[in-house]
């Protein structure tokens, strides 16, 4: 069978956003300079699969891009195994990687400069000292909230002595990394024919001068006054996952939340709707 074409779009040119996405009561710039959104839309959202091999995805959420790689089961004789993994006898374990690809994937300068001092700027090695820090604390950050997240999807009781391995890699983070993560490892999961019992989807909501903001940027991240973020399996109306940062009343709280679940929704039709389409497609071949 030959390798499926996939293609990413331009880092700094999405397409525009549909118009069947808008609403909301406010308009922000979507990043090219051009096109808007309301503060209740979703970015442009790009997904393919099979993109290296059985049981991979690529997601695109504006300018945030992820990619998927899931190889399952793995059993405890496998060298694929990371030395770290601790198999259990009487259920699977579900480990979950996320990296950034390279230097120019990291969100942006602002950040990787946010810990840095005078000191740093006149010693380059030592720089570099503190942004491994923060790639490495960031890393393991991300892999661990995306471990929380899938968890409650796998029935992990029925690959005993066996790891389900999902690697992530970042190529480009502009806000909303960790939803595209959960996004991508959704699908690549269910084309490695690994059992879920739901698809697993993420929002995430920043309140800026009052105003909640659906899956932000980066720059709306950075200048948000409190983050919320949501996974949810959406058949089984069961959250797996719920973070907050900064200050909310708890009305604001109820609608950030509210908001969330309304983007995991949306999110999990595009999941569900793209894989429909490849088993359209791949019995079409057949």
């Amino acid at each position: 069978m030959t390798k499926s074409a996939f293609k990413l779009s331009n880092c700094y040119f999405p397409l525009e956003l549909p118009s069947s996405q808008e609403g909301g009561t406010k308009e922000r710039h979507s990043g090219d300079g051009k096109t808007t959104r309301a503060s209740h839309s979703l970015r442009r959202i790009h997904i393919d699969s099979q993109v290296l091999q059985s049981g991979s995805a690529l997601v695109e959420m504006g300018h945030t891009k992820v990619i998927c790689q899931v190889t399952s089961p793995v059993y405890a004789s496998s060298s694929l195994l990371p030395s770290s993994v601790q198999l259990s006898m009487d259920e699977g374990t579900l480990y979950c990687q996320v990296n950034y690809l390279s230097h120019a994937s990291y969100p942006t300068a602002r950040i990787l400069n946010a810990s840095a001092t005078p000191l740093d700027q006149s010693h380059q090695q030592f720089s570099s000292s503190r942004i491994n820090t923060w790639r490495l604390s960031r890393e393991s950050d991300l892999s661990a909230r995306l471990l929380s997240a899938l968890q409650a999807a796998v029935p992990l009781q029925q690959y005993p002595k066996c790891c389900i391995r999902v690697q992530v890699t970042v190529l480009q983070d502009d806000g909303s990394v960790l939803p595209a993560c959960i996004a991508a490892a959704s699908i690549a999961l269910t084309r490695a024919c690994v059992e879920l019992y739901d698809l697993v989807t993420s929002c995430q909501v920043a309140l800026q001068n009052g105003i909640l903001l659906a899956d932000p940027d980066l720059d709306e991240e950075e200048s948000a006054d409190a983050l919320v973020t949501l996974a949810f399996l959406p058949n089984w109306k069961e959250v797996s996952l719920l973070e907050q940062s900064g200050k909310l009343s708890p009305a604001q709280t109820n609608q950030a939340i509210d908001l969330c679940r309304d983007g995991c929704r949306t999110m999990h039709r595009f999941l569900r709707d793209h894989l429909l389409q490849k088993l359209s497609e791949s019995k079409t071949k057949d």
